[in-house]
């Protein structure tokens, strides 16, 4: 039973040291998207480390409860990442609309075009 708790306590910590370098490699990427200056402490990995303890219980909630921040921190990073893709496809990618006058019918339809070729839509 012991053994199995020492195993169980190694676990935690860690976990617990994984949530922690995974927030600092997050807090970068954050920081590096939104043109923020780096912290190089963050980016080389040169905070303290947390240490284990004996209270496993509580290592337990308080990880949990770290784990539910870092996923936060992940879809904040998701978000600023897609809003950024977004922004670049919209610059890449032009609309025109217009109006199309056919000559056969004389009938008047909206249409546009994207300047990327890719999409030619007329209605």
């Amino acid at each position: 039973s012991s053994g199995i708790n020492a195993e169980y306590g190694n676990l935690v910590a860690e976990l617990g040291a994984a949530v922690h370098d995974l927030t600092s490699v997050i807090q970068v990427c954050q920081m590096r998207l939104s043109g923020q200056q780096l912290d190089l402490s963050l980016l080389l990995g040169l905070g303290s480390s947390p240490q284990p303890s004996n209270n496993q219980p509580s290592d337990i909630s308080v990880q949990r409860e770290k784990v539910q921040q870092l996923r936060c921190c992940i879809e904040q990073t998701r978000t600023l990442i897609s809003e950024m893709y977004a922004e670049e496809v919209g610059n890449r990618c032009t609309t025109q609309y217009g109006i199309d006058i056919r000559s056969d019918t004389g009938v008047m339809r909206p249409y546009f075009t994207r300047t990327d070729d890719r999409a030619k839509v007329n209605r």
